[in-house]
């Protein structure tokens, strides 16, 4: 092979790995630009309910609870479908803070839109009782208890892990999937569990929920969410 070739294949290589570069780098610009939007959506579209306070600057959402607080919930205005991926990072900025995720939430029996009292005070009990739908709750090693999965209403457990990998004080990757009967959750990169509901629920809405333990309030730092629809 000539010298020419060769100096013509590897600019061709060059300009090949060039190229991709490019192109990783702009879908990563992309899919900073889409995080940033729905964190903007998620601020001003979503609702809030319970005692504290919802702060909004550099595309991360702060949220604090009230003295004497019942919690904090962020809910989302539209319903998902069956196949749904909720991810997000999550800082808390104590170490007794517990989080709450909420997937295809709704009210009754006939998968109604999620209707929530005005005067809702954050609570949990509202959820156990009175929605149908998923609760996973992580983060809760101040309340003994170990990242878990409850079908809604009523308290019955799909899943429950041993390993606690929430880390207060610095950003933790969040990701809640239902794909039809399949639940998962996802701390840091690692799946915590994955369950089968094979007499599932329907669609419904997602909220996000914080409070705190032992009268302390829950507080933290919110950014990059991203939802799929899959």
């Amino acid at each position: 092979m000539s010298s020419v070739k060769i100096i013509y294949y590897i600019i061709q290589i060059g300009f090949i790995i060039v190229l991709v570069s490019f192109l990783g780098s702009n879908a990563g610009i992309a899919r900073d630009e889409d995080e940033k939007k729905l964190t903007d959506s998620i601020n001003y579209e979503w609702t809030l309910y319970g005692s504290g306070e919802k702060k909004f600057a550099n595309n991360i959402i702060f949220l604090r609870e009230g003295r004497k607080s019942d919690g904090l919930v962020l809910v989302s205005p539209e319903t998902f479908s069956k196949r749904v991926v909720f991810s997000f990072e999550i800082m808390p900025l104590n170490c007794l803070t517990v989080i709450n995720v909420m997937l295809s939430a709704s009210n009754s029996a006939d998968d109604e839109a999620l209707k929530i009292p005005y005067n809702y005070s954050g609570d949990l009990k509202f959820w156990l009782f009175g929605v149908k739908g998923y609760l996973f709750e992580f983060g809760n090693s101040s309340e003994n208890q170990f990242p878990q999965l409850r079908k809604l209403p009523g308290n019955g457990m799909l899943a429950k892990t041993v390993e606690n990998l929430i880390i207060p004080g610095t950003f933790n990757k969040i990701e809640v999937g239902r794909n039809l009967s399949r639940f998962w959750l996802s701390i840091n990169g690692k799946e915590v569990f994955k369950v089968i509901d094979r007499d599932k629920l329907d669609q419904g809405s997602i909220a996000l929920r914080i409070h705190g333990s032992f009268a302390e309030p829950g507080s933290c730092l919110l950014r990059n969410f991203e939802i799929s629809k899959r």
